[in-house]
């Protein structure tokens, strides 16, 4: 990618320019500039994922901590710091570190605009989704219902108003998911490489078929044990249903941050495997839900056990 622009804007690895990457190009956009910056090299490569994973700790601790306390803050934050997945990722060249990064602060955008209702919070929060999509394609908007009911159900203004603010949030989200990917599939096949895992060169194809429903449904050849998929989907509409079911905007919030993270959780745990990270973060939750440490202790002794 360093090799010519051209390969840098197509995301393509090899010298001669073939074949994309399966992937979008914001991620690796950032690790071709840290390469440029300070010379190739695994510490440049890795270097954006490890500031990702640092930002997203302290995000994390600054979104926990305005709604529920610094105790509440400080296990959150532990929790995303020492889970074996988290260190995984953010020490080696995946993008999931960058992606959670955004998600949070996508999280923290629509928080501020369900407090104050103003719009400006709501299309900052789309332009952190849209990112996302730009690093990880479909998988950053698993987490869109949870944010677009929040602002919904908590947001102090009338109802036809926040659905015009979601409109207008909505349509900025898809303006800049796509723009990258517009340009790559109205760009001639012979003037651009071939988009990469996929059977038709297009990228819209990659990120509804290989990166978007063939993962969502387990339908990839790599992604063994498809009823996985199943039950995660099972619980995400479960966090839903008790969302829409309280009119309290600090049950809805944790609600928030409870989906949110358990997503977290789903995505990369999958990469190594269910390590502890998986009960560190279940642990939390709970005990951000219950509020209740005792709670939180027989959950961490069962973990053990």
């Amino acid at each position: 990618m360093l090799d010519s622009w051209h390969n840098f804007f197509f995301v393509s690895f090899d010298p001669g320019g073939f074949v994309t990457l399966d992937k979008p190009p914001l991620g690796f956009w950032l690790q071709a500039a840290s390469a440029k910056l300070f010379g190739f090299s695994p510490f440049s490569i890795l270097l954006p994922q490890a500031l990702a994973g640092v930002l997203a700790v302290v995000v994390l601790y600054w979104l926990v901590r305005r709604h529920f306390g610094e105790v509440a803050a400080l296990l959150a934050a532990l929790a995303l710091a020492i889970s074996p997945i988290s260190v995984v990722t953010d020490r080696n060249n995946t993008v999931d570190g960058m992606l959670i990064l955004v998600i949070l602060l996508g999280a923290w955008a629509v928080m501020r605009a369900a407090e104050t209702g103003k719009l400006r919070w709501l299309l900052l929060c789309s332009v952190c989704i849209g990112l996302g999509f730009n690093i990880k394609m479909m998988q950053a908007y698993l987490v869109v219902p949870a944010y677009g009911l929040l602002y919904l159900l908590a947001a102090p203004k009338r109802i036809w108003v926040r659905l015009l603010h979601l409109g207008l949030a909505a349509l900025l989200m898809l303006t800049i998911s796509l723009s990258w990917m517009v340009v790559v599939d109205q760009t001639p096949t012979s003037q651009r490489p071939y988009v990469g895992s996929t059977q038709d060169n297009s990228e819209f194809s990659l990120a509804l078929g290989y990166n978007g429903i063939q993962r969502l449904l387990g339908l990839n050849k790599a992604n063994l044990g498809g009823g996985g998929q199943t039950r995660e989907a099972a619980e995400i509409l479960c966090l839903l249903a008790r969302m829409c079911m309280s009119r309290d905007l600090r049950v809805v919030v944790a609600w928030l941050a409870r989906m949110i993270l358990w997503r977290y959780d789903c995505l990369t745990s999958r990469l190594v495997g269910k390590l502890s990270g998986y009960c560190l973060l279940r642990c939390w939750l709970s005990w951000l839900w219950r509020g209740r440490a005792a709670h939180a202790s027989v959950r961490i002794a069962s973990c053990i056990r």
